[in-house]
């Protein structure tokens, strides 16, 4: 798998939106699948066994009431893995996995991750079937101590997903959220 390093501050866009969101504009032509809970997983790449989950739970989706949990990321400077739960938790009886069907579309999808913490930086750890990063799995590296957010954003990008390291201007925003962040 190739990484790719992007330093966050060259990843900052002008459409930072206000903060912890999440954004689903309609797509005509693409069935817009409900999210209800994002989780971000850190796992300590020194130790291989500490694993940090901080989750956004938001169980009738984007709009309507407020989310019900929406985690502040509470980390050492270190290096980690990230594995994102993408996941439809709207019928108890029936949680979808949304992050399978971002996987069997990755030609399709990137996520994009931003900060304003100094000393962030993240490598791409998957990628679709042309070689272009996804970010269902990445690895992050921080360097100094900090409070701020960090930003993950979904876009979908059918038939137009640019080649790595990708372009967060292009295609339809599925998910945006900014979680506060506390490194120290």
């Amino acid at each position: 798998m190739k990484a790719y390093i992007i330093p966050f501050a060259l990843i900052l866009s002008g459409c930072l939106g206000t903060g912890n969101e999440v954004v689903k504009p309609k797509n005509p032509g693409n069935e817009e699948e409900l999210i209800t809970t994002v989780t971000l997983k850190f796992v300590d790449k020194a130790t291989g066994l500490d694993t940090m989950k901080f989750t956004y739970f938001d169980p009738d989706g984007d709009g309507g009431n407020p989310p019900l949990s929406f985690d502040t990321i509470l980390l050492k400077p270190g290096n980690y893995s990230l594995i994102l739960e993408i996941l439809d938790e709207s019928n108890a009886n029936e949680i979808e996995n949304i992050g399978d069907e971002i996987l069997e579309e990755a030609h399709e999808h990137q996520f994009f991750f931003e900060s304003d913490i100094p000393g962030v930086a993240v490598g791409y750890d998957d990628a679709d079937k042309n070689g272009n990063p996804l970010g269902l799995k990445s690895d992050w590296s921080f360097t100094k101590s900090g409070q701020g957010f960090v930003k993950v954003t979904l876009k979908h990008q059918p038939d137009n997903k640019p080649s790595a390291p990708g372009d967060i201007n292009v295609g339809a925003t599925d998910i945006e959220l900014s979680f506060p962040t506390s490194i120290k």
